[in-house]
């Protein structure tokens, strides 16, 4: 047992070792001057050292708490280096990882990808994710990364280049921004795959205040769909401040509401730390009945900051994208959550407590239905 401890230390001092000699970023590029066709092209460039190298695409997608990693939208895969192909094969246990043998003299690999946006896409998934004048990109659907390091551990340095005239909005730090696309600030793996950006011909920025700033980023398939009316803006304001003053202030550093407003992308939402993934119909804000029935979805997503992100609770924020995540705690990740994001709803006016309790009423019908069906 003794000898069995010694050589588990052992080997994890060296594994330690060997990860903290190499701290280079990797580099991915993400052309989306196509997504108005549905492809996106993604260049990564993997830090590597001679011999057997393993390559992973996330499984487990955080807030989705399932193996939802579109992998069947991926419909090009190239490893390279010193501008020669490498043969790759696929896990046979493990679909989500590639193997390939790193020739000897390479101290790094890349690997093109290609995403197609709208096939395929099955269930609570982000991946369709654009439209003729539209693109909700989170990172998760076109990266590659190193299974042995940890996710906040894993730095990334990342670029996108838009079609032209298109303006977008993230919770990144831009570092700079020229002909040739963004430069985003590196980050971890975990904060890249926590930080959507939205895009489009169609965009609109609205200040919500706050005791760090809040925005809310919105992009529509129309210019008439982002014609916000000043009530509508006074709740979502409101929501900015009830929920500060509920969890006694914010601890992101700003936060990015961002709005989709489009009928080609999906209907969706997914929360981050610094951000929501929110997407309703092109005619959410000129409907009432439309933002009424998803009232309380963008308070949902928006109290996951604090719940959820901030803290998280045991086993559902997995150190990396291969390992399932532990649900036994999901009544308090998404069952607070839902209780809290209702409460806000009403206290923000997106509802009435009439529409309130109306909502309460649906919900526990639809649960008796559901949990006395025959099996």
């Amino acid at each position: 047992m003794k000898l069995k401890a010694t050589l588990s230390v052992l080997l994890l001092v060296i594994v330690l070792t060997v990860l903290g000699q190499d701290t280079r970023p990797t580099i991915i590029h993400v052309d989306a001057t196509q997504a108005p066709i549905g492809v996106l092209h993604a260049h990564i460039v993997l830090p590597a050292s001679p011999g057997p190298m393993v390559v992973a695409y996330p499984k487990w997608i955080p807030g989705e708490h399932a193996p939802t990693g579109p992998m069947n939208q991926v419909v090009r895969l190239i490893f390279s280096a010193n501008g020669k192909k490498l043969a790759w094969r696929r896990d046979e246990r493990e679909p989500f990882t590639f193997h390939l043998d790193v020739p000897a003299g390479v101290n790094e690999v890349a690997a093109d990808l290609d995403f197609a946006c709208e096939i395929g896409a099955l269930g609570f998934t982000s991946a369709i994710c654009s439209s003729q004048n539209q693109l909700v990109l989170n990172w998760n659907l076109v990266v590659l990364y190193r299974p042995l390091l940890s996710n906040d551990r894993d730095l990334f340095r990342a670029t996108l280049r838009l079609p032209q005239g298109w303006r977008y909005g993230t919770p990144l730090t831009v570092e700079q921004e020229d002909e040739a696309g963004i430069g985003f600030k590196t980050v971890s793996l975990k904060t890249l795959v926590d930080s959507p950006v939205i895009a489009g011909e169609h965009f609109q920025t609205v200040s919500l205040g706050g005791d760090h700033p809040v925005e809310l980023d919105m992009i529509a398939e129309t210019v008439q769909a982002l014609e916000i009316t000043p009530e509508q803006k006074a709740h979502f304001t409101n929501l900015v401040a009830e929920t500060t003053a509920l969890f006694g202030g914010s601890r992101y550093q700003r936060y990015h509401m961002l709005l989709t407003l489009s009928d080609t992308t999906d209907h969706y939402t997914l929360e981050h730390f610094e951000a929501s993934d929110n997407r309703i119909p092109d005619r959410g804000l000129l409907d009432p009945r439309i933002l009424v029935t998803s009232a309380s979805l963008v308070p949902h997503e928006y109290v996951h900051s604090w719940n959820g992100k901030f803290r998280s609770p045991m086993g559902l924020d997995n150190a990396n994208y291969l390992e399932p995540v532990n649900c036994s705690l999901l009544w308090v990740y998404e069952g607070l959550t839902d209780y809290l994001g209702n409460i806000l709803a009403v206290r923000s006016g997106f509802w009435t407590e009439d529409q309130f309790r109306q909502s309460r009423n649906y919900k526990w019908q639809w649960s008796r239905r559901t949990s006395s069906a025959p099996a």
